[in-house]
């Protein structure tokens, strides 16, 4: 599926990613790692603005997307309270609205529903890319790349390595 912006590409599902881009991901990774992943931070003028949309809550989840874009120079933002949440009600704006406000606002959005299809819902609506950071019982493509990141640096391979799932 071809991203629906120009400048980046939506991880929607580990399925959306190639062997390159998994090769590309677990070397930037690696190279963050050995700096401790202050990765040198961003430019002031190149700073990034993360929108935070967990619509399903997740302390860590959560909290590793704000560390994640703290340590790259970038900012972090809220972009869904569920104490204040008005989207949906009578007041508020309806989702596809409040979803096209806040890419407007980001460079980036993370959206954890309980929903299955509700990232790809926002992936459409939304001119910046989209993180899935979980959907329901569905997939965690996030949760799927650290796991394979700590696999590699604690086998070195994944050549000769059997995976159970259970």
């Amino acid at each position: 599926m071809a991203p629906n912006h120009p400048f980046g590409k939506d991880l929607l599902s580990a399925a959306d990613l190639s062997a390159p881009d998994l090769i590309d991901i677990m070397a930037r990774s690696r190279r963050l790692a050995q700096t401790d992943g202050q990765g040198g931070g961003a430019a002031s003028n190149s700073r990034k603005i993360v929108a935070n949309l967990f619509f399903q809550r997740s302390t860590r989840t959560k909290l590793g997307f704000e560390v994640a874009a703290l340590r790259l120079g970038h900012r972090s933002i809220d972009a869904y309270d569920p104490e204040r949440n008005r989207v949906g009600s009578s007041n508020g704006d309806n989702f596809p609205d409040h979803i096209r406000t806040i890419a407007q606002l980001a460079d980036l959005l993370v959206i954890r529903h309980s929903e299955e299809l509700k990232c790809h819902e926002v992936a459409r609506l939304a001119p910046v890319p989209v993180i899935n950071g979980g959907n329901g019982s569905d997939e965690h493509p996030t949760q799927a790349l650290i796991d394979l990141f700590c696999m590699l640096e604690m086998k070195g391979s994944m050549d000769k390595l059997s995976l159970a799932i259970s």
